[in-house]
């Protein structure tokens, strides 16, 4: 479990719950527990994450979506951020999430998808 809580120059507060960015590892959580699906991004694209396969509300549910630019004091254009999907587990069980990457909620071009599970003790 990787807590978003380093900070340097320029980067953003930490985050109150914790992170995760790596689809390919089971999301491992107790009864109660708040936490965020962490996505890179980049919304001056166009480019924004989407909710394929929602969390089984038995399960968990989702509490907010909040997208962060990376720190930019040059004021370039085409900056990319992060996406933070916060959920909460409500109770013991299995689940997946699937988000796709694309331009449109489901309309646009899909350029990438990721698929999270989520197991509540």
């Amino acid at each position: 479990m990787a807590l978003l809580s380093a900070r340097g120059p320029g980067s953003p507060p930490p985050r109150p719950r914790a992170g995760f960015r790596d689809a390919t590892k089971p999301v491992t959580l107790a009864v109660g527990q708040e936490f965020e699906l962490v996505l890179s991004s980049n919304a001056t694209t166009g480019y924004h994450w989407w909710v394929v396969e929602p969390i089984d509300p038995a399960v968990g549910t989702f509490l907010a979506r909040e997208y962060v630019s990376d720190s930019n004091p040059d004021r370039k254009a085409g900056v990319g951020g992060t996406e933070y999907w916060a959920f909460k587990a409500q109770k013991a069980g299995q689940s997946k999430v699937t988000l796709r990457y694309s331009r449109a909620e489901l309309g646009g071009e899909e350029a990438e998808r990721r698929t999270f599970t989520i197991v509540v003790h």
